[in-house]
């Protein structure tokens, strides 16, 4: 029994090692009806019988003028005209002097002449109050009509995130749609990501693709300018899924998020991990680019470790440091986990992340994505270079 069991786990891994994407293509359905055939044309029908006397018709045009007639007698003398015009205005006679001062007359009341200022007001907020509710209810509206007409997340209505998709549609697939960005050299700012619309074992469905690492390349090494400045890399594969490519998206600085989702796959697998940190931010750009230090307080085996299951990972771990911008002179990462033999972690020769770096005791120095181990570490040395990939939510 235990033979036939290793077969078929052997045969599941071999099938799937050349799978480029653990998601599953989306269902194509046709949007166009079926259109109705028509029959042949019919012989002529028989002539039926005669119709009823039609109405009478219109008036004939109008004859021509006829010849004048004779001059008649004079008539009777008229009445009597009207009165003439006024005549012109004489000039103005010089002016008079002033009269006494007339008594002051009673105090005027404001209810009575400019009407009730309250009650003015009153109306007019409650017009204003009407006015803007009236506004929301159009704008909401508009945007259900337009869901229908453009469903959000078409290039004619780009999505903020792929949560608001979700949201909207609870049925809509994995796979590419646009998202709002803030780059200009992006037709109406919006581009083409790829969204993970189903959950995983600590992610949540809806997330957003930032980045795609393979840590067999140096390119997102802690030390590239990718992770401090706003330029896209290799954007297209940003359409696709978990892969072997690599990419950097304009929603690196432009998606903000309540939790960042990280999934770690090795290579020729078709086994992903995915941990969720929680942590807000505007975009991962303002949380990366600046080179501050975060903290993070997930378990060591149960979150960061887990990440290289069921291939095995090794960590120092007689001291930790974890977070975002975790960095020593002798090991960082941009998002990861740190290990060192010595309390306070003066030279840690080990960690686990995305966006690595470190030479010491025997380690790659060009991986930048994986686990890298020397030095003491739990279950050895251990040289894993994994493809990562940096979603939000």
């Amino acid at each position: 029994m235990l033979i036939v069991l290793a077969i078929s786990f052997s045969c599941l891994c071999e099938s799937y090692a050349t799978s480029n994407s653990i998601e599953p293509p989306p269902i194509v359905r046709d949007p166009c009806p079926v259109k109705e055939l028509k029959g042949e044309k019919g012989d002529p029908g028989p002539i039926g019988p005669a119709g009823k006397d039609g109405s009478p018709g219109k008036p004939g045009a109008k004859g021509d003028q006829g010849a004048q007639g004779e001059k008649g007698d004079m008539g009777k003398a008229g009445s009597k005209g009207s009165k003439g015009a006024k005549g012109i205005p004489g000039d103005e006679g010089m002016r008079g002097k002033p009269g006494p001062r007339g008594e002051m007359g009673l105090e005027g009341k404001c209810d009575e002449q400019c009407g009730n200022i309250t009650e003015l007001k009153e109306k007019f907020a409650s017009l204003q109050s009407n006015y803007t509710e009236e506004l929301a209810d159009i704008k909401q509206q508009l945007a259900y009509l337009m869901s229908w007409v453009h469903p959000l997340g078409s290039k004619e209505n780009p999505a903020v995130s792929c949560k608001d998709i979700l949201k909207r549609d609870k049925r809509a697939p994995s796979g590419p749609y646009y998202i709002k960005v803030k780059d200009a050299n992006l037709p109406d700012n919006a581009q083409e990501v790829y969204c993970i619309m189903t959950r995983s074992r600590n992610c949540p469905s809806g997330i957003t693709q930032v980045l795609k690492i393979d840590g067999r390349r140096d390119s997102f090494r802690y030390s590239s300018p990718l992770w401090t400045n706003k330029e896209m890399f290799d954007p297209e594969n940003g359409k696709k899924g978990c892969d072997y490519s690599q990419t950097k998206l304009a929603t690196y600085w432009s998606t903000p998020f309540e939790s960042i989702c990280v999934r770690m796959r090795c290579p020729n697998s078709w086994i992903i991990q995915s941990l969720k940190i929680d942590i807000k931010g505007n975009s991962l750009y303002d949380l990366i680019a600046p080179g501050k230090y975060t903290k993070t307080n997930l378990d060591i085996s149960r979150d960061w470790k887990r990440l290289l299951y069921p291939y095995g990972s090794s960590l120092q771990t007689k001291c930790t440091k974890q977070g975002i911008n975790v960095y020593t002179t002798a090991s960082a990462a941009r998002i990861g986990v740190l290990g060192d033999e010595w309390k306070n972690c003066p030279n840690p020769d080990s960690y686990i992340g995305f966006g690595t770096q470190g030479s010491s005791c025997g380690r790659n120095p060009k991986t930048s994505c994986g686990n890298e181990a020397g030095c003491g570490a739990d279950q050895g040395d251990k040289h894993t270079q994994t493809m990562g990939y940096i979603y939000v939510y």
